[in-house]
């Protein structure tokens, strides 16, 4: 029998449906428990965030390979944090504080246990934030100096995608116009043509660079017609009250 080499792009369903999963990123390791469920939820209220996707991990490599040193001593946000693990990696690599966000107030328990698991509750916390809340944004005392996403822009969320913006543009850009803007990051899989609406409204409110194939992680280099991983680097347009 052949030995097929372990992959992160090959886990499939099987990885999902592990209920610890164990990351390599950078020099850190990360033990992740998952609550899969046969409908593909994870059982909780909003369903979907309960498992680690491809995204979340490549994001997290993306960071710890290229921007290290911008995250160190840095306050994060990370949109939709699901089970924690790209704030948790951003916590090893000395964020100085980090907020791992999510709509999903039953999925934050897990994601508190996976911080606590991995050592980071003195780095690492949780905030229920549904996108476009504003009085969440005001608490989470923009501009913060990374805001992070991964698996945001699915189609299951396609009903939230004008108040995800929102809360990419507001926690992003200094309230006064001032200063300088947060580093935006978001990774995203190519599933379905319904998420072009995201991006519409995304190119209305940002500046979109696409991050070169070659910076991903070597597993999820290949570009593929679905489920092709992509990061976009994110830079707030300006308004005519900031120019």
């Amino acid at each position: 029998m052949a030995i097929v080499p372990f992959r992160y792009n090959n886990a499939g369903s099987a990885g999902r449906e592990m209920a610890h999963r164990t990351f390599v990123i950078g020099e850190s390791t990360f033990t992740i428990k998952q609550d899969f469920k046969a409908d593909g939820k994870g059982g909780t209220a909003l369903g979907f965030g309960a498992n680690v996707y491809n995204s979340s991990f490549v994001l997290a490599d993306y960071v710890s390979q290229h921007l290290a040193e911008r995250v160190r001593g840095a306050r994060v946000v990370e949109l939709g944090c699901g089970t924690g693990l790209v704030s948790i990696a951003c916590g090893a690599l000395g964020a100085a504080e980090v907020h791992a966000t999510d709509g999903d107030e039953e999925l934050l328990a897990l994601t508190a246990h996976n911080i606590e698991l991995n050592g980071m509750a003195e780095t690492v916390r949780t905030t229920c934030l549904m996108w476009g809340d504003e009085e969440v944004h005001r608490e989470l005392a923009p501009p913060v100096d990374m805001v992070l996403a991964a698996d945001v822009a699915a189609f299951v969320y396609e009903s939230a995608f004008g108040p995800l913006v929102d809360s990419l543009k507001a926690l992003s850009s200094h309230p006064d116009g001032e200063g300088r803007s947060a580093v935006v990051l978001l990774a995203y899989e190519r599933r379905h043509g319904k998420e072009r609406s995201f991006f519409e409204k995304l190119e209305q409110n940002f500046e979109v660079h696409q991050v070169g194939r070659d910076k991903l992680h070597r597993d999820f280099q290949e570009e593929q017609l679905l489920g092709s991983i992509y990061i976009l680097e994110l830079t707030p347009l300006l308004t005519s009250s900031t120019r």
